[in-house]
C-alpha cells in the first residue's frame, strides 16, 4: 500500500514537445531569478554598465584631444586596451612656464684687503673706562663680568658699554651645543651691570666711594628682537629715569644693539645695598 502511494506521488515522465519546453524553462528559471532578485548581481551589472560608459567617454576625450594635438607619441592605455599613437601626426609640444622668475642680481666682487687694512676699517671704540676700571666699580668677576669696556658715560644720566661675545664663554657649552646663542638672561644681566655703573657713580649715592652691591628690583617689558651669537659685539645703553638716594632705588631704560640693530630692550629697577 505504501509503495503504491510513493509511486503515485512521483511525477509522470513527459514526452514529446511538452517535455522539451518544460525542461528548458526549468533550466532558465534559476538564472533569471538570480539576475533579477539578487542585489549583488544587480550591482555588478550596474558596474559593468558604468565601466562601459567610462570607456566610451575616454574614447571621446581621446579623439578630441588627438584632434587638438596635445598628446605625445607615447602609447596610451585605456582600460585593458593599449593603443599605439606612433602613426598619428607629430603633435605640437607645449612646455609649462613658471608664473614668475626670480631676478638674480650679479654680486659685486669683494676687494681683497690685508689684515692691517681690515683692522683700520674696523670700528674703533673709545675707551672711557677700561675693564680694569670697571672691575674697581662693579663687584662682578669671572665668569659673570659681562662688560669689556665703557665707551660713553654721562654722570648721573647714562652709560654705553660693549660686550664682545666669544665662543669660549662657558655657557655656550650647553646653550646650545649645535647652535650657540647668548642666553637672554645674560643679556639682561649685562644691561643691569651697565646701569650699575651709572647708579654707583651718582653724585647723590649714599655710598661715597662709588662701590657696592646692587640687586634686581624688577624687570618689565623686556623684549628680545634678535639672537646674539659668538662674534657679535653687544652695544648696551642704560639711561637713568629716576633715582631715590634715600632708598637706593633707581629706575632705568636699557637697550642693546648688534650691528646697529636692536636685539633686546626693557625697563629695569635696581636696588642698592648700603652696609651700615
Amino acid at each position: 500500500m505504501w509503495a503504491r502511494e510513493v509511486e503515485s506521488a512521483q511525477p509522470r515522465p513527459l514526452t514529446g514537445s511538452e517535455g522539451h519546453h518544460r525542461q528548458r524553462s526549468d533550466s532558465l528559471r534559476p538564472a533569471l531569478y538570480w539576475r533579477v532578485f539578487n542585489p549583488a548581481e544587480r550591482a555588478i551589472a550596474g558596474t559593468r554598465k558604468s565601466l562601459q560608459t567610462q570607456q566610451q567617454l575616454k574614447r571621446t576625450v581621446l579623439s578630441s584631444i588627438m584632434g587638438l594635438g596635445f598628446i605625445s607619441q607615447a602609447p596610451l592605455v585605456i582600460g585593458s586596451r593599449k593603443q599605439n599613437l606612433s602613426t598619428c601626426p607629430r603633435p605640437r609640444v607645449y612646455t609649462a612656464r613658471p608664473r614668475w622668475t626670480a631676478a638674480v642680481e650679479a654680486q659685486p666682487e669683494t676687494e681683497t684687503k690685508s689684515a692691517s687694512e681690515m683692522s683700520e676699517s674696523a670700528t674703533k671704540w673709545p675707551e672711557v673706562l677700561s675693564v680694569e676700571q670697571v672691575m674697581k666699580i662693579l663687584p662682578h668677576r669671572y665668569p659673570f663680568l659681562l662688560i669689556d669696556r665703557v665707551v660713553a658715560y654721562e654722570p648721573g644720566k647714562r652709560a654705553v658699554a660693549i660686550k664682545n661675545v666669544s665662543i669660549n664663554e662657558p655657557h655656550f657649552t650647553g646653550h646650545f651645543p649645535d647652535r650657540p646663542i647668548m642666553p637672554g638672561v645674560l643679556q639682561v644681566e649685562a644691561l643691569a651691570q651697565t646701569g650699575g655703573i651709572v647708579m654707583l657713580q651718582h653724585e647723590e649715592n649714599p655710598i661715597k666711594d662709588g662701590k657696592g652691591d646692587f640687586f634686581f628690583g624688577g624687570v618689565d617689558r623686556v623684549k628680545w628682537r634678535k639672537p646674539v651669537v659668538p662674534g657679535d659685539t653687544l652695544v648696551m645703553e642704560m639711561t637713568l629715569d629716576s633715582f631715590k638716594p634715600r632708598f637706593g632705588i633707581a629706575k632705568m631704560t636699557g637697550k642693546a644693539y648688534v650691528d646697529g640693530k636692536l636685539v633686546v630692550e626693557g625697563s629695569f629697577t635696581l636696588v642698592m645695598v648700603v652696609n651700615k
